[in-house]
């Protein structure tokens, strides 16, 4: 990529996120992280220690320090249950991009309820290159409605942002507000 940041914002299937791309921030996105995963340990069939698979979704797993999903025919997630959150409703989460094969997609998650398979979602599609598919969905009840949607720059390496402030959803790839 041009290293150039490229925002989405809206009223708002994981593949591999690479080694210490994931970090959970409250309240302005200027504050100190909740919650970080370096992804440094063994391979596992499922995604272990602070993690929990989320309701309606397949499991994620462990493999050369990534994290992939453990089905190849539908989405897989995740959420960190590792702190209290203090703030539900001011959040940002980070990932890295690894690799997106065929019709797979990944997101970066704020506002994520387990127990509803509900909230929002920042995601980049496939192929990766100069017009990748990136969307904003809000997720109820594992039921997609679509709030914003373009294309990026994008390549594996980069980052995935969303960032919930308020009313505003906000996705970045490869930037900082």
């Amino acid at each position: 990529g041009t290293g150039a940041q490229t925002v989405y914002n809206a009223t708002i299937k994981y593949l591999p996120i690479l080694p210490g791309t994931f970090t959970v921030y409250n309240g302005t996105l200027t504050s100190t992280p909740q919650a970080s995963d370096a992804f440094g340990r063994a391979d596992a069939n499922h995604l272990s220690g602070n993690w929990t698979k989320s309701t309606s979704f397949f499991d994620l797993q462990l493999a050369s320090n990534h994290v992939e999903s453990t089905s190849t025919s539908g989405a897989s997630a995740a959420y960190y249950n590792g702190v209290t959150w203090s703030n539900f409703n001011d959040q940002s989460s980070t990932i890295t991009i690894g690799a997106i094969g065929g019709s797979g997609f990944l997101a970066s998650l704020a506002r994520w309820q387990s127990a509803s398979a509900s909230g929002y979602q920042c995601r980049i599609g496939h192929p990766l290159g100069v017009s990748t598919p990136v969307s904003i969905v809000r997720t109820d009840f594992a039921s997609d409605v679509l709030l914003a949607s373009g294309t990026a720059n994008a390549s594996a390496g980069q980052t995935v942002e969303c960032d919930a402030l308020g009313s505003a959803i906000t996705m970045q790839v490869n930037g900082s507000v």
